[in-house]
């Protein structure tokens, strides 16, 4: 599977649910998120634990890139009496890198999931995912930059890198 994705950092700063509804998004709920990224070689690797219900492992590449970057990527949902043993059986043989806790309000204008995250030691941040599936290309990037633009994201700070590398930066 293929997104189209952005990543600002929103600061003291908040992107209203008045202007997300005018963009014609709308609120799907709040997400608690607890992820566990382990090592890998190529690509990102992560076990992400969703409102302590269940669980998906998630694979991705990307490139860390302060403009709008292509994230191909695989995920496995799984009830909770899988995800326990899978953490082990990663942990023992990948290795944990970081955790990453964050709540998530998560809005949806067509093709594009809007997630406004409140991430546990970093702050307020705003991701852009605009899924490439049932749609062209230029059509997906078409939607994506006018919701960058319907948002005015261009006055809040890029971030190219992932949550994990945020967290790992912050302790070290």
């Amino acid at each position: 599977m293929k997104n189209i994705e952005f990543k600002v950092s929103l600061g003291d700063k908040i992107v209203s649910p008045g202007k997300l509804k005018n963009l014609g998004a709308v609120y799907e709920g709040r997400l608690t998120q607890r992820d566990i990224y382990f090592n890998c070689k190529k690509g990102r690797i992560k076990l992400r634990f969703l409102n302590g219900k269940k669980a998906e492992l998630i694979f991705y590449k990307r490139a860390d890139n302060k403009k709008s970057r292509v994230s191909n990527y695989q995920i496995l949902e799984m009830g909770l009496a899988y995800a326990r043993p899978i953490l082990s059986i990663l942990n023992q043989s990948l290795g944990k890198r970081a955790t990453v806790e964050k709540s998530r309000e998560l809005w949806v204008y067509k093709h594009t999931r809007i997630h406004l995250d409140r991430v546990k030691k970093l702050g307020n941040y705003l991701e852009l995912e605009t899924a490439i599936g049932g749609i062209s290309w230029k059509n997906g990037m078409a939607e994506h930059l006018k919701v960058k633009s319907g948002l005015g994201l261009n006055i809040f700070k890029s971030v190219s890198e992932s949550y994990e590398d945020l967290i790992k930066f912050l302790n070290n």
